[in-house]
């Protein structure tokens, strides 16, 4: 079947142009046929029948791989396919089984290219951004992620995926997909006991499929025949009664693309604690000496100096220049200089958090992903936070609205509030001492927050415990110290 990326009649079809659907027919027809009856491609094709002066092989390349976006999502279902990805590899070492769908994916793309694949969505978030909402995510083990960059990111990858974000463009062009179809119309018809919806054209399809156009007389119906013009049959569909989306594939493999976004965690909830105090929040701005020398010698790359200062100084690697604007600690600088593996592993035996987020909300793993500096990132994964991003912080901004309410007006200190996501990474609690209250914050993990004890040496009587949640602070103690 030969599709005219660039011909009106296509393009108008499939709602798009260009590689990214030159082989969407293609899969489709593989996947409601059975992936043996259509011969598929292989490797990165070059289509040399195909090459113009305006098609270079990228463009291939780009053909190649935008189909398994749009099985993934329409096929399978797959609200997040990342999570989808994870859970076929952990679950099924990427072999299909008796998915139709997931039969194309192994046989067009070989177990090894679905890591290539699993590599570039675990390190770029490209597809999640898409798909997926971060307050529900799942979490993947370490190990399998060492596992999946160590075996498929080298120079042959970083050829393909490195180059922004997204190098193919493959969601942006796959995001009017998700956001497209929501009232399409299509014929509804009946052949006997089977039900056939036939669309007008592709991108009218809704995504995820929530609801398939029925008419009266078919209300309730669970399994249907899905057409689309120029491609034909895409296979037969049937509604999940556990997520109510429509796909093409099995149950199981249905569900495991359900979930919200991917969060990595390492196999151990802890890092080593630096015994200096790398359980304590210094929220002062106190410019000491020794914190201005390690900020400046980790800002040049002098790892032999930012070593022995983090060996010696009070917050350890934890710290960073006092009054500088981008709270950028000695990991941070050590993922964005591409420091060397030892640098990086002793920075974390003496305590870096990874988990410490600079002014603009980035971690060290963050700062490494985004300069392409792939050999750090199975080193610098942040610890599982269980509240996930957007409720951490609003713990973090109900923790300083507690801290405030307890010190003001009488302590004027400005003060940097600790960053509670921190915890993940201690065996205990987190101290944060407030100057001129002669006491200050211990902050423990609770399962709705925070429990938070708070006391004065000098003042009899004055400890308080709070707990915080996302929605505020109930004092649940008093009175002691």
């Amino acid at each position: 079947m030969e599709t005219n990326d660039s011909n009106p009649v296509w393009v108008d079809a499939l709602g798009d142009s260009g590689p990214w659907i030159r082989l969407v027919p293609h899969a489709w027809h593989a996947v409601a046929r059975g992936h043996g009856a259509v011969p598929i491609p292989r490797g990165e094709p070059v289509f040399t029948e195909r090459h113009e002066e305006s098609i270079s092989p990228n463009d291939d390349r780009t053909a190649f791989w935008a189909p398994a976006l749009h099985l993934m999502l329409r096929g399978l279902g797959w609200t997040d396919p990342v999570a989808g990805l994870v859970r076929w590899r952990e679950q099924m070492a990427f072999e299909p089984g008796a998915d139709p769908v997931l039969g194309v994916l192994r046989t067009w793309y070989s177990g090894k290219r679905l890591d290539e694949l699993l590599a570039w969505s675990l390190m770029s978030g490209a597809i999640s951004a898409v798909t997926a909402s971060a307050d529900d995510r799942l979490a993947v083990d370490l190990k399998m992620v060492r596992e999946v960059l160590d075996g498929t990111v080298d120079a042959a990858w970083l050829k393909v995926w490195r180059g922004g974000t997204d190098p193919m463009h493959l969601t942006s062009h796959v995001d009017w997909i998700v956001h497209a179809g929501k009232n399409a119309a299509a014929h509804v018809s009946r052949h006997g006991d089977r039900v056939c919806v036939r669309y007008t054209s592709y991108r009218e399809l809704p995504l995820p499929f929530r609801a398939l156009p029925q008419d009266t007389d078919d209300r309730g119906v669970d399994v249907v025949d899905v057409e689309c013009a120029l491609i034909g049959r895409l296979g037969t569909f049937r509604r999940s009664a556990t997520t109510a989306l429509w796909h093409c594939a099995t149950e199981e493999a249905h569900q495991w693309g359900q979930g919200g976004d991917v969060r990595v965690v390492a196999a151990s909830t802890t890092v080593p604690m630096n015994k200096k105090g790398s359980d304590t929040w210094d929220g002062t701005e106190r410019r000491l000496p020794k914190a201005v020398a390690q900020a400046d010698a980790a800002r040049r790359g002098d790892w032999e100096q930012v070593l022995k200062f983090s060996r010696e100084t009070e917050m350890g690697p934890n710290t960073w220049r006092p009054g500088g604007k981008s709270r950028f600690t000695s990991l941070h600088q050590a993922a964005w200089h591409n420091a060397p593996i030892e640098v990086v592993e002793e920075l974390l035996d003496l305590g870096a958090w990874r988990t410490l987020r600079t002014t603009e909300g980035r971690t060290a793993y963050d700062i490494a992903r985004s300069k392409g500096h792939t050999r750090l990132l199975p080193h610098l994964v942040p610890t599982a936070d269980p509240f996930g991003a957007k409720m951490r912080l609003l713990l973090d901004e109900q923790l300083k609205t507690l801290v405030d309410s307890q010190i003001r007006p009488h302590i004027t200190t400005a003060l940097l509030y600790p960053q509670t996501s921190v915890l993940n990474e201690l065996t205990d609690t987190l101290w944060f001492p407030v100057p001129g209250m002669y006491g200050g914050f211990k902050i423990a993990p609770a399962s709705e927050g925070l429990e938070v004890a708070s006391w004065s040496r000098v003042v009899e009587g004055s400890g308080q415990e709070h707990l915080v949640t996302p929605d505020g602070s109930t004092r649940i103690d008093e009175g002691y110290v």
